[in-house]
């Protein structure tokens, strides 16, 4: 198997989006608020990409515990989707980086991609910014944003590096 920065920034990037979308879309269909995104979506198109980032702006450790909150399995599916995700994602980088130092550029190239995509759709539409902090400031919602996508960068870019650690020792 082809192995690079580039492949693992790619296929990193195309699992983060789709099992997003995934579990967006299968987490508000059992909640049965699918509809009510919809309009959202009509009123607001950015907020698909909204969507499709949206973990990387939440720490896991709020994620697994709002979905303990969560008194619907729609939600509980929803969150619990955003860590696994970024997991699945993150070992995806680990995979198909072969060796350490190409793994993490692809992971951070990742989060990065994920980080700005963040704030370009705040900039386009300042809706998004209440949806995802609602009351904050542009200036607040952009740096609660690198700080926790920096954050997730980290924590997970641990979890890359031990993929791609015990990926190389087990292909000598």
């Amino acid at each position: 198997m082809k192995t690079s920065w580039f492949r693992a920034f790619i296929f990193s990037l195309l699992i983060f989006f789709i099992l997003n979308f995934l579990f967006w879309i299968i987490g508000y269909g059992v909640a049965d608020l699918l509809d009510l995104q919809i309009a959202r979506i009509k009123q607001s198109p950015t907020h698909v990409i909204l969507e499709l980032v949206y973990p990387m702006g939440m720490f896991p450790w709020e994620a697994v515990g709002r979905s303990i909150a969560s008194t619907g399995i729609g939600f509980k599916i929803f969150y619990i989707g955003f860590v696994i995700s970024l997991s699945i994602a993150s070992i995806v980088a680990g995979l198909f980086g072969g060796s350490i130092v190409k793994a993490l550029a692809g992971w951070y190239l990742t989060s990065i991609i994920c980080i700005l995509l963040f704030i370009i759709v705040f900039l386009i539409d300042i809706s998004n910014l209440n949806y995802y902090c609602f009351g904050c400031s542009m200036t607040d919602g952009i740096i609660q944003v690198l700080i926790i996508g920096l954050v997730n960068m980290l924590i997970f870019g641990v979890l890359t590096f031990l993929i791609a650690l015990f990926k190389g020792r087990s292909s000598k």
